[in-house]
């Protein structure tokens, strides 16, 4: 009961709702206070949470407000004590004139991105491959001489080549708007759609986890071997147009060393 308490404390202060008032707030902060007066009969995590809920009482009533005259402008929160700078771009200069002497903390979020409409292929200890196969007509390979059709099921294969035994891999594919993830594991999606039996002289990788979005595909592998091997997943064409579609990046985890990207290339969806 005592990290609960302390634990309802510390959110409450951090996320300060009109019902968290001085009056209450100082009476959380008398409560800490003498809970932590008998530190030595809890535990640990009990501890740790009346310390941090102790530390954000004491940092919310020290910290000053920060001042409009910072520079560049930023958006400031409605009690002075955050400000956000949003979509600079990092070429731009990051310094920033007038804050405040005190500690503080930064978030820093960011996105790249390149002025290149197509990616080559980019190896570092991985080399992945891009196979699309139309299981609807063979004939149709999203080329503006011979566009996919909507309705047509894809067989998107990853194919993959690693020299050394690689653990923990993470692969995302970014398709273009006019595909969509079908999955076969669903049992609705089952009775319309199956993948087909794998070449026999494939190596199929084993897969551990995967997240099927509207917009992308992401595979986890706990092990990946030397050598070559394969993945597949199902998708269909939904929309006509003509799309980019990303490079495919696979990497390890938690191995900054290692990672492959997948030539770009463009997908044409017709809608006759």
């Amino acid at each position: 009961m005592t990290r609960v308490e302390a634990m309802r404390a510390f959110a409450f202060n951090v996320i300060s709702p009109p019902s968290w008032t001085k009056q209450r707030k100082q009476q959380a902060r008398d409560r800490m206070a003498k809970l932590m007066d008998a530190a030595g009969s809890l535990s640990t995590q009990e501890n740790l949470w009346l310390l941090l809920a102790f530390k954000s009482m004491l940092g919310s009533e020290m910290a000053p407000a920060l001042s409009n005259a910072i520079q560049p402008p930023g958006v400031l929160s409605k009690n002075g004590g955050a400000m956000a700078w949003l979509r600079r771009k990092l070429d731009d200069n990051l310094a920033i004139k007038g804050l405040n002497q005190g500690a503080l903390t930064f978030l820093m979020q960011a996105e790249y991105s390149t002025n290149e409409v197509d990616t080559d292929r980019v190896d570092r200890g991985f080399r992945i491959e891009r196979v699309v196969k139309n299981l609807t007509d063979a004939n149709r390979v999203g080329t503006p001489e011979t566009p996919f059709k909507l309705g047509d099921q894809l067989l998107i294969t990853y194919r993959l080549n690693t020299r050394k035994l690689q653990n923990f891999v993470a692969l995302e594919d970014a398709l273009p708007a006019g595909l969509e993830v079908v999955n076969p594991n669903l049992a609705l999606v089952a009775k319309f759609f199956q993948l087909p039996p794998p070449d026999p002289q494939d190596r199929v990788l084993g897969l551990s986890y995967s997240e099927m979005r509207d917009r992308s595909a992401l595979l986890y592998f706990d092990t990946v071997d030397p050598g070559s091997s394969t993945y597949s997943i199902l998708a269909r064409a939904t929309t006509a147009g003509s799309f980019r579609w990303p490079p495919t990046q696979i990497a390890p985890m938690y191995d900054s060393r290692f990672s492959g990207l997948s030539p770009s290339s463009l997908c044409i969806i017709s809608a006759e």
